[in-house]
């Protein structure tokens, strides 16, 4: 069957946008209560379990970061032994900025401005990808650091979910 997709009216448009903000606004809140959180549990530490905890800490970041040279995620589960639920909070506590500084992070401020993506092989050009203004393009090392994924995502995306969203809601 080939169906029309029902087009988001720009009314429809504004309240998914507001609807985003509200739900970044509550990830926001929610990201301060844990800084609160664990500044509160610092705080309670005493001098000697502060610097016992950096060690052991800092103990971990330099297995994972220096000496096995693994992913975000894979100091957080592997070495730290965390879940993905640790992403977000280790993210907002700037462990991301610190795992990409160790790697280079200008290399990567640089990439936001590619428009193209091109893969070359022993044949030439394999692939070539032209970017849309607004296309988000994020890097991932995955299978313990064996391979690259590149995911390019349009700017839409979040429009063409909420139409879908709506179509499977009968709106």
């Amino acid at each position: 069957m080939n169906e029309e997709k029902k087009k988001l009216t720009p009314e429809e448009v504004d309240a998914a946008m507001e609807e985003w903000r509200k739900f970044g606004e509550q990830f926001r809140l929610a990201m301060d209560e844990i800084e609160q959180d664990s500044e509160t549990y610092w705080n309670g530490l005493s001098q000697e379990d502060q610097l016992k905890a950096f060690c052991a800490i800092s103990r971990r970041i330099h297995k994972g970061e220096l000496v096995e040279r693994r992913s975000y995620r894979g100091v957080l589960y592997d070495v730290f032994g965390f879940g993905p639920e640790a992403y977000a909070p280790a993210q907002c506590a700037n462990y991301l900025e610190i795992h990409n500084a160790l790697y280079g992070a200008d290399t990567f401020d640089k990439m936001e401005a590619v428009n193209r993506i091109e893969v070359i092989d022993e044949g030439g050009r394999a692939y070539t990808k032209y970017l849309s203004k607004g296309d988000q393009v994020e890097y991932h090392l995955q299978d313990d650091d064996k391979t690259l994924k590149i995911f390019i995502s349009p700017a839409h995306q979040l429009i063409k979910m909420l139409e879908e969203k709506n179509e499977s809601e009968g709106i």
